[in-house]
C-alpha cells in the first residue's frame, strides 16, 4: 500500500483571520447591548472586554487544533 500525505488546505493566517470573522461576525450583533450594560456605558472598558475575549478565543483555537493535529 502507497501512503498517501495530507495537503495543507489553510495556513495559521488564514485559520486565525477565520476564526476572527466568526467570532466578530456572530458576537458582534447579539452581544454588544449586554457588554456595555456590564460595563456602565464605559466604552473603552467594553472594548477592551471584547479584545480579550477575542485573545482567548484564539489562544481557544489554537489549542484545539494541536490536539487535533495529535489526535
Amino acid at each position: 500500500m502507497e501512503k498517501t500525505q495530507l495537503k495543507t488546505k489553510y495556513g495559521f493566517l488564514t485559520v486565525v483571520t477565520m476564526v476572527i470573522g466568526i467570532v466578530i461576525g456572530s458576537g458582534v450583533f447579539f452581544k454588544a447591548e449586554k457588554i456595555l450594560s456590564s460595563t456602565g456605558g464605559n466604552l473603552t472598558l467594553g472594548i477592551f472586554a471584547w479584545v480579550l475575549g477575542g485573545l482567548v478565543m484564539i489562544i481557544c483555537s489554537f489549542v484545539f487544533s494541536t490536539l487535533a493535529a495529535k489526535y
